[in-house]
């Protein structure tokens, strides 16, 4: 008797034990992997190419270029090969510009704006955002000597002009903001060229990404920044995100869970600490 007890004990553990490893094996099987939950028209046509093409600009710390090698490396470069390795499709570099990116996107030159564009109202008009990665504003930079500017709402004014890079979310901004200041926009190769202009006289003041003021104003020491403490209390905190066509809600959907699956397992907290040390954030980097 006892032995029957037992064994119909063991036989109900057994039993238990195998339906345990079964539910474990279908909740993996619904978590998958990125590639396992990326399905869709649009997807089946960049595998059908064999890759996405990401354009790319220039704003430290995401896509930065050696000037030694002419590579380009940053926290977004960084997304790409993430990205390459998760969904199993090559994500090969479209170098653009920050007035082009949008127009690249609709010309069906590029499949995916891979640079930190802020998600502005302007912008979510033509195209889509997928999750956006990281929050950042602006700093104002103006010379020491310029009375004109101590304070951000001297800016809005009309004897003050704002140099800005023509197509950027700091253009798009000022011009928000500042509807008295008179806005000079220019086509620059990247952010630190933005300053030629206030160095030359040509602007009182340019806007820039407000992670980079630290830096700044370490290595211009004829420089002061608007406000002075952009850096963690930056002017007009918007998000920033990947953007791509609209109507492609697949593609959206994918790349929705790649940022949340990047957030989650702490890839962006990690290389936006790598990419935010003074080696890298150094004007003309």
């Amino acid at each position: 008797m006892r032995k029957s007890v037992l064994c119909r004990v063991l036989g109900i553990l057994v039993m238990m034990s195998f339906l345990v490893v079964g539910l474990m094996g279908q909740g993996a099987a619904a978590a998958g992997t990125l590639a396992d939950k990326c399905k869709g028209p649009t997807i089946d046509k960049l595998r059908s190419a064999g890759k996405i093409r990401g354009g790319i600009a220039v704003e430290a710390p995401f896509v930065m270029q050696n000037p030694k090698t002419s590579e380009y490396f940053g926290v977004s470069i960084e997304y790409g090969k993430e990205l390459e390795k998760r969904l199993g499709i090559k994500v090969e570099q479209v170098v653009s510009d920050w007035g082009l990116l949008v127009a690249d996107l609709q010309a069906n030159k590029i499949d995916v704006a891979m640079a930190s564009l802020n998600v502005t109202p302007e912008r979510q008009k033509v195209v889509d955002f997928a999750e956006p990665f990281y929050q950042m504003g602006m700093v104002f930079i103006v010379l020491k000597s310029n009375n004109k500017i101590n304070k951000v709402e001297d800016i809005n004014s009309e004897n003050v002009t704002v140099a800005t890079l023509t197509g950027t979310g700091g253009e798009q901004m000022t011009k928000r903001m500042f509807p008295k200041a008179k806005i000079l926009s220019v086509e620059h190769p990247g952010e630190p060229a933005a300053m030629t202009d206030v160095f030359a006289g040509k602007g009182d003041t340019t806007p820039l990404g407000s992670i980079m003021t630290n830096a700044y104003v370490a290595e211009f020491k004829n420089i002061k920044a608007i406000p002075p403490d952009a850096f963690t209390n930056p002017v007009g905190a918007t998000p920033i995100a990947w953007a791509l066509r609209q109507g492609e809600a697949d593609l959206k959907g994918c790349l929705d869970q790649f940022f949340k699956d990047l957030k989650a397992d702490g890839t962006i907290d990690r290389l936006m600490k790598q990419y935010t040390t003074m080696e890298y954030l150094k004007p003309g980097q």
